[in-house]
């Protein structure tokens, strides 16, 4: 009989503190951003609710996809997905063109990682319980 392959753990390590640390890096760059507009604003307070939905998505919701990342991998990671494809359909929709520049996928980058983690851990947890023949 032949058997599901499983990831290899160490595989699914590399991704998880690849992650992790691709959390911490973000958490830090979002603190900063967030300092710095507090010491020296460079835009007007948000107003309007594309203001506001627009802080919702990112930063908040990418933060709190990558502090769930922490404990839930999948979960977290599809949080951080969701909240950066929301960010680009949204600009898309509102000024009819997409966010320029690669600098929140970067911000974001890490939740593809929670992402693979957490398929990573559902593959192997079938693949324990299934054989096939």
């Amino acid at each position: 009989m032949n058997e599901i392959k499983r990831f290899p753990p160490y595989i699914i390590k590399v991704i998880r503190w690849t992650a992790r640390v691709g959390s911490i890096a973000t958490l830090g760059f979002v603190v900063l951003m967030v300092i710095g507009e507090i010491i020296q604003p460079h835009a007007p307070a948000p107003s309007g609710l594309r203001d506001w939905g627009s802080l919702l998505l990112f930063p908040v919701g990418v933060c709190v996809g990558v502090v769930v990342g922490w404990r839930w991998e999948g979960i977290g990671g599809a949080i951080t997905v969701a909240c950066l494809i929301a960010v680009y359909a949204a600009f898309k929709l509102w000024d009819g063109r997409f966010p320029r520049g690669p600098y929140l996928v970067l911000v974001a980058a890490q939740g593809f990682c929670s992402c693979s983690v957490g398929c990573c851990r559902a593959v192997s947890c079938v693949s324990k319980s299934i054989k096939l023949q």
